[in-house]
């Protein structure tokens, strides 16, 4: 069952809300933490029904702890396009490049006026200001990742655990110990490898 594309939509809001009230920093930094728990949503919805374990994953640290790393996981298992992947890590060095210098930095900084103008999904025109594209643009890649979780494969089932009984035991080891002497003839490992001494 899929699940209704306008689920998160008064969330959106309020998320967009938030922005609008923050400095340029916190707006980049804000940014970037809501699509990093999207893209854990949307992975999560694609996962085995196993919370404990898939938690463990996303702890800080584990394989899917980083913003990075879930984006280049969504885009490997087919759950992205190519230029959500590429603005989604274009935010992300928008946020290192606030996240990562003590001094006051704005939008209009240029190198990240620059990688603001790469951004893709925006439906603001090239001339408005680059915090402005880049809201805009965050707002756009959000709406691909919440149309992907509608679209995402249901949960799959933890795969059920070969029983092995006893029987089942025993016939492996006959076929080991079968096999085994085969390749122990085949490479001549069962023939004494000295020399016979002639008799006396």
């Amino acid at each position: 069952m899929t699940e209704n594309p306008f689920t998160y939509f008064d969330e959106v809001l309020e998320f967009r809300a938030s922005l609008s009230a923050e400095t340029d920093r916190g707006c980049a930094l804000m940014a970037a933490a809501y699509l990093a728990d999207q893209l854990e949503r949307l992975l999560r919805r694609t996962f085995v029904d196993d919370t404990t374990a898939i938690d463990e994953l996303f702890r800080p640290l584990a394989p899917l702890g980083s913003y990075s790393s879930r984006i280049e996981l969504c885009y490997a298992l087919g759950l992205l396009p190519d230029r959500a992947k590429r603005d989604l890590h274009l935010i992300r060095k928008i946020r290192n490049d606030f996240g990562h210098v003590a001094k006051t930095l704005t939008f209009d900084e240029p190198g990240i006026a620059a990688r603001c103008r790469e951004l893709h999904h925006t439906g603001r025109v090239t001339d408005v200001s680059p915090r402005q594209h880049f809201t805009s643009a965050v707002m756009g890649v959000c709406a691909v990742v919440h149309f992907s979780i509608h679209k995402a494969p249901q949960r799959r089932d933890v795969p059920r655990d070969v029983t092995v009984t006893e029987e089942r035991k025993r016939e492996l080891q006959d076929f080991i110990e079968k096999v085994g002497l085969e390749v122990a003839r085949d490479f001549g490992l069962l023939e004494d490898p000295r020399p016979k001494k002639p008799n006396a």
